[in-house]
């Protein structure tokens, strides 16, 4: 498995549909070089979700440049972890590729680094026993997005406190009530300046 020949295919240019939905940091990825090392460097898991490039989409608007793009990062990580029982031939590659994207249609392609990040560290697939192969791959995939992605969805979900206002266990506003002087309802314009005289109204 030549990594070069990746690498050359997934830095052509990407066409009109596809540059129209990449993000900032997708298009950094694409560009290879100082430009996606600076992307790896800042990415977190809340700024690939947040603002991220759907990996299925850009797929379909560009697949001559993405499936290259993915088999890259995946041949990298392949050799940055040197199993003797992993994705050496081209074949299993491409393979491995599709069953990301088949897999995980809400995935973005930020995320892709994140966890590649992860499992050359050890910590989606702490014990790999020499074998890495598309089973091991996927199961990492489904470990960030059960642990990391879930925790991000929370916290961003997360209603933000807002003044005057309490929430109950249903997550309901309960707004408590206030009581303003006939002047302060004036001053803001909700009570009348001038009142009929309900004589006249009887009248």
């Amino acid at each position: 498995m030549d990594t070069k020949v990746y690498s050359q295919l997934a830095t052509q240019q990407p066409n009109n549909q596809l540059t129209t939905i990449l993000t900032s940091s997708a298009s950094g990825l694409l560009k290879g070089g100082h430009e996606a090392a600076d992307v790896r460097r800042n990415l977190t898991p809340i700024s690939a979700w947040t603002g991220g490039t759907n990996l299925t989409t850009a797929v379909r608007r560009d697949p001559d440049v993405i499936r290259p793009w993915l088999a890259g990062e995946l041949a990298r990580l392949v050799k940055d972890i040197g199993a003797k029982n992993s994705l050496y031939e081209t074949e299993e590659l491409i393979s491995a590729c599709d069953a990301i994207i088949e897999e995980f249609p809400v995935l973005k392609m930020e995320e892709v680094v994140i966890v590649f990040k992860q499992i050359s560290r050890g910590k989606l697939l702490p014990k790999l026993y020499n074998s890495f192969r598309t089973r091991e791959l996927l199961e990492a995939f489904r470990t960030y997005e059960g642990d990391t992605r879930a925790e991000v969805l929370e916290r961003l979900h997360q209603a933000p406190k807002t003044p005057g206002v309490k929430r109950n266990s249903g997550s309901k506003p309960i707004f408590e009530s206030v009581n303003l002087s006939k002047d302060e309802l004036q001053n803001i314009g909700i009570w009348p300046e001038s009142q009929p005289d309900p004589k006249q109204s009887e009248s």
